[in-house]
C-alpha cells in the first residue's frame, strides 16, 4: 500500500514535469472534492503555459495510512527553467489522499513551509 502511494506523489510530479494535463489530472481526487479539481486543472493549464516547471522530490514520509485515507508529507523543489517570473522553491506539503474507483488520488493539499531557493538547491530565504 505504501508503494501505491509514494508511486502516485511521484506520477503527480512526473506529470507535471513532463507538463501532461490528462496524466496529472489523474492523480486527483475528483468525486471527493469536484470543486478543487476543476480549481486544480485550471490552475495547472496556466503553469503549464507560463512555465517550464522541474520538481523533485527530496523526502516521503507517510503520517497515516488506513484502507481509504493516507496522509503523507512531501518535501519537494521546484525549479522554473524559463525566464518567465517565479521564485524557485522547496516546499514541505502534507497530501491527503483517498481511494476513488480502487486507486489512491490526491484530494487535498496543505502547504506547511516554502523557502525560497537557488538554482542549485541552496535554500535563499523564506517566500
Amino acid at each position: 500500500m505504501e508503494a501505491e502511494i509514494k508511486q502516485v506523489i511521484e506520477h503527480n510530479l512526473q506529470t507535471m514535469n513532463d507538463e501532461d494535463l490528462s496524466g496529472y489530472m489523474d492523480t486527483i481526487a475528483k468525486d471527493a472534492n469536484p470543486e478543487g479539481y476543476i480549481q486544480t486543472e485550471n490552475a495547472m493549464k496556466q503553469y503549464f503555459s507560463e512555465y517550464d516547471l522541474k520538481a523533485t522530490i527530496k523526502s516521503f514520509n507517510i503520517v497515516s495510512v488506513s484502507e481509504e485515507y493516507a496522509v503523507v508529507e512531501v518535501e519537494q523543489d521546484t525549479i522554473n527553467n524559463n525566464s518567465a517570473p517565479f521564485k524557485d522553491n522547496r516546499m514541505l506539503a502534507e497530501h491527503t489522499l483517498v481511494k476513488e474507483d480502487n486507486q489512491w488520488k490526491i484530494k487535498s493539499t496543505i502547504l506547511k513551509s516554502r523557502k525560497q531557493i537557488d538554482k542549485s538547491g541552496e535554500v535563499i530565504g523564506d517566500l
